[in-house]
């Protein structure tokens, strides 16, 4: 992995032995955090990338990939839908070498990775330079949003017809109607408010599952590859399912992908986490946008240009961080 990489850009210094408060530079953990945060909100790009390769020379690379992560799917998703294979891409790499035994024992391995490293670079400088969409948030449900006769001049349901091939008859009975109206919103593109209405659907089941099911409402068993059998009934499956059922041409790469994202490492505590995946999902489906081609060549040159010229100074950068590590022992 690093056999090619000249002996000066390879990090001799044990993120074991950093005190889990500080960082490899001895500056405050939660102060360079915040420092990532702000030029990330800010669009500051190399102070982004420092902070980012400080963290990571520091332990803390599971940090900033959340971080990264989280800001294009909550500000950008599908104003460059591109990302999302690279964000796949890498997590299939990261995942199939580092375990969490590997993170643990041998931290030092992921901060002398290359492919880690380039990544970082190449990908925090392209977030920064996309155009932005905000994603519309889980919203708050209240006791008597789960009384359904309060919802019914509102329904879109005409019957079960629709999102009966999705379920069983050992589905529990009070999720039929949300479910029913998903698969609608879904399947038609004249209905108005069709995002809100899913979202509010979606932040329902999510939150009936908490309040009358202590976070483990459980559906009739589907089985799905990559997750661990005890998952196997959660009712989100079915949501998935109808969001697959309704792929084209056009977005079956993105929605695929980001199928995988949501399924790797799932829990039942990462369910809601990862809840904007879906929403994205979702608008790859009822938003015109996505069926326009979204190559990384719609960045401009320029943009291309500099988030693959601060990749390929990816060593440059860290070398200088070691060299501060260094002189500050002096």
């Amino acid at each position: 992995m690093n056999k090619n990489i000249s002996k000066q850009f390879i990090s001799t210094f044990d993120p074991h032995k950093i005190n889990k408060s500080r960082t490899l530079l001895d500056n405050e953990k939660k102060v360079i955090l915040k420092k990532l945060t702000d030029s990330i909100s800010n669009r500051k790009i190399l102070d982004c990338i420092h902070s980012a390769i400080e963290l990571h020379c520091s332990g803390y690379i599971d940090i900033v990939l959340k971080k990264i992560f989280n800001y294009y799917y909550s500000e950008i998703n599908t104003a460059q839908p591109q990302c999302i294979e690279y964000i796949s891409k890498f997590y299939k790499y990261y995942r199939h070498n580092y375990d969490c035994k590997m993170k643990s024992k041998h931290p030092l391995t992921l901060v002398n990775d290359m492919k880690i490293r380039n990544f970082l670079c190449f990908f925090t400088p392209l977030i920064l330079m996309c155009n932005q969409r905000n994603l519309l948030k889980l919203v708050k449900i209240s006791p008597t949003d789960f009384n359904m006769d309060n919802h019914k001049k509102y329904l879109v349901s005409k019957d079960l017809t629709l999102v009966s091939r999705f379920i069983s008859k050992k589905e529990p009975k009070e999720i039929i109607i949300p479910l029913s109206e998903i698969c609608y919103y879904l399947s038609d593109s004249s209905l108005q408010e069709r995002e809100q209405k899913i979202i509010f659907w979606l932040s329902w089941l999510l939150e009936y599952e908490k309040v009358y099911h202590n976070k483990n409402l459980l559906v009739d068993v589907r089985n799905i590859d990559g997750v661990d059998s005890k998952y196997h009934r959660d009712f989100i499956w079915i949501l998935w399912a109808m969001i697959k059922h309704f792929i084209d041409i056009n977005n079956k790469s993105y929605i695929e992908n980001l199928y995988g994202l949501f399924i790797d490492s799932y829990s039942r505590g990462t369910k809601k986490s990862k809840a904007n995946i879906i929403i994205i999902a979702v608008l790859f489906i009822i938003n015109p946008l996505p069926r326009i081609t979204y190559p990384v060549s719609n960045l401009t040159d320029d943009q291309f240009k500099q988030s693959n010229l601060h990749s390929l100074k990816a060593n440059t950068y860290y070398l200088k961080l070691f060299q501060k590590k260094t002189y500050s022992e002096v």
